[in-house]
C-alpha cells in the first residue's frame, strides 16, 4: 500500500491524486458548468456563484486541502477535507464527481483511490473525522452501501460509524465548530445528519504496543482491580 506524505503527489499510472489549487478552477467551471449545485453533502442547492465563493475556500484555506483524482490527466472527483484547529479531528466537507458516469462505481469516479488520504491523515495521528449529510441523502446512501462498502473495505473495516447529532431543517448544530466548517454558518432546507468515523484501536499506532493491545482486549477480559 502507497503511504506518501501530504504534499506529495500520490500517483497510479495513469491515474494521479494531487492539491488542487486556484489554476484548478477554470477547469472545474468548464466541468460543473453554470447550474446551482448542492453545498457539501447538504441536499440544499445554492447558485452557482456562491457555490465557487465555497470552492474557493475549500481550496486555499489554510486549514483545508482538497485533493483532485484524475485519470489520464482528466479531472474526474474532488474531495475537501478541513482539520479542527489544535484537535486531533477532521471533516470531510466535500466529495464531487465531475465527469459523468451512468453508474457509481468507486473504482471509477475516485472514491476509492481517495483512501490514500484517509490513511495519510491516520500518520497524522489524527483519527476521527466528521461528515454532514442531508437525512435524504443519507438514506438513500444506504442503498448504495454495500457497494461502497465492498469496495472500500479498506477504509469501513477500520473505522465504526456513529451518528452524532440529528439536525432539523432550518437549524444549526449545537456545537459551533461544525456551523463553521460542515454548515458554513448557515441553515439548511431539510435535515441533516452529523456522522462520526473513528478508527479502530488496532490500527492506530499512537500508543506502545503493550498499551495497544490491552486496548483491543474485551471489556469482559480485562483484569478485576
Amino acid at each position: 500500500m502507497l503511504v506518501v506524505s501530504l504534499n506529495t503527489t500520490i500517483t497510479y499510472t495513469p491515474m494521479t491524486i494531487k492539491i488542487l489549487t486556484m489554476a484548478d478552477m477554470p477547469e472545474l467551471k468548464r466541468l460543473i458548468g453554470t447550474d446551482p449545485q448542492k453545498i457539501g453533502f447538504s441536499d440544499t442547492y445554492i447558485s452557482n456563484g456562491d457555490y465557487f465563493d465555497y470552492m474557493k475556500t475549500c481550496i486555499t484555506h489554510p486549514l483545508h486541502k482538497t485533493y483532485g483524482y484524475f485519470d489520464n490527466n482528466e479531472l474526474v472527483s474532488l474531495i475537501t477535507l478541513c482539520d479542527f484547529p489544535g484537535l486531533p479531528y477532521y471533516a470531510l466537507v466535500n466529495f464531487k464527481v465531475v465527469k459523468k458516469f451512468n453508474t457509481w462505481v468507486p473504482e471509477q469516479n475516485g472514491m476509492k483511490q481517495f483512501l490514500e488520504v484517509y490513511f495519510n491523515k491516520e500518520k497524522e495521528e489524527r483519527y476521527s473525522f466528521f461528515m454532514m449529510r442531508g437525512f435524504k441523502n443519507a438514506r438513500l446512501a444506504r442503498h448504495v452501501s454495500r457497494q461502497v462498502r465492498l469496495s472500500m473495505g479498506e477504509l469501513w473495516d477500520r473505522y465504526h460509524e456513529t451518528i452524532e447529532e440529528y439536525i432539523p431543517a432550518g437549524q444549526q448544530s449545537k456545537w459551533e465548530p461544525f456551523n463553521k466548517i460542515l454548515f458554513r454558518g448557515h441553515t439548511f432546507n431539510n435535515d441533516s445528519v452529523l456522522y462520526k468515523f473513528t478508527c479502530k484501536q488496532e490500527y492506530r499506532t499512537n500508543v506502545p504496543s503493550d498499551m495497544q493491545a490491552i486496548s483491543i482486549r474485551p471489556l469482559t477480559t480485562l483484569d478485576q482491580r
